[in-house]
């Protein structure tokens, strides 16, 4: 699917990681670099090339995008070596961020969160690619 449906959607270009060192940052132990701005929220992102969709992603972390962003630069799991590898084959990807803003609702006079989860979200997502073309975004691996 390209990419210019979840734009339409209110998903936001965030910036873009890159296997070109930028002037004026120390090198990165895997030679991957973030450029951009990390939104700290939970949601959904997706990791793009010429407007293709590559890969959906989620974030829970505290920190949102920015956990997320430093795993793909420095964590050895699996997912995040596929990620590096194919980046160094294609030298750059976009990134694009969905923000799941919290809900709240009164039950017995507390404040709770009645949010969807980013999780969910992903998989519907991928999903929904995956009856529409016939194939995952060929990042996704078939566990995540």
């Amino acid at each position: 699917m390209k990419l210019d449906f979840y734009i339409k959607n209110k998903f936001v270009k965030v910036g873009y990681l890159t296997a070109i060192k930028p002037d004026g940052i120390r090198e990165k132990k895997h030679g991957i670099y973030f450029i951009g701005e990390t939104p700290k929220s939970k949601g959904v992102y997706i990791i793009a090339k010429d407007l293709e969709v590559l890969k959906f992603g989620v974030t829970n972390a505290s920190n949102g995008m920015e956990s997320r962003i430093e795993m793909y630069l420095s964590n050895t799991e699996s997912t995040n070596v596929w990620v590096r590898e194919n980046l160094k084959k294609e030298i750059q990807y976009e990134i694009y961020f969905y923000e799941i803003i919290p809900e709240f609702e009164n039950i017995m006079g507390v404040r709770v969160e009645k949010s969807i989860l980013p999780k969910s979200l992903e998989k519907a997502l991928i999903r929904d690619y995956t009856e529409k073309y016939g194939m995952r975004p060929r990042l996704n691996k078939s566990g995540n």
